[in-house]
């Protein structure tokens, strides 16, 4: 029972992760600093990349312990591993 919760958990993290990210993008583009949205400066463009990055690994450790659960087979490290990596990138 607990790890089916790891998998709702990490599923909880998933979307609070996405949320913020989806509410910070629109936030960079209209936010303007030394004449230039924030969006446009490079260092700002590597930092949404790299969450993008996180939040799409972290989804895709969330579907294949969902998946694994699902066909009946060992999902243990994988919930644990989708919690674990989900958690941290919230």
């Amino acid at each position: 029972m607990l790890n089916e919760g790891r998998i709702g958990i990490a599923a909880q993290m998933l979307g609070l992760a996405q949320g913020c990210f989806d509410q910070a993008v629109p936030y960079t583009r209209q936010r303007v600093q030394f004449g230039k949205r924030i969006f446009d400066f490079q260092a700002m463009q590597h930092q949404i990349a790299h969450v993008a990055t996180q939040i799409e690994a972290a989804r895709l450790l969330t579907y294949n312990a969902a998946r694994l659960k699902e066909a009946g087979r060992p999902f243990i490290k994988e919930a644990c591993m989708a919690k674990y990596f989900t958690s941290e990138v919230s």
